[in-house]
């Protein structure tokens, strides 16, 4: 079993956005990922059926949450 398992910080329908979000972490230091950002399928004009997740390691999860609301105006 994993010590640190990912911890999902930003689900969006938009993979742009999603990369854009794990850009801003990645250049604040925070390691981050975009699970399913590329998933195929779609629901007929609703778009992405699958969310785009940033995912990030467990100790990160505070930072990261706090960037984003940051970079959100939050």
């Amino acid at each position: 079993m994993e010590e640190n398992p990912p911890e999902c910080v930003f689900r969006t329908q938009n993979p742009h956005e999603a990369e854009l979000v794990r850009s801003a972490l990645e250049d604040a230091g925070i390691r981050a990922f975009v699970f399913d950002g590329r998933a195929a399928g779609s629901v007929a004009m609703f778009g992405p059926a699958i969310m785009s997740r940033v995912m990030v390691a467990a100790p990160d999860k505070a930072a990261a949450l706090k960037l984003i609301a940051e970079r959100e105006g939050k």
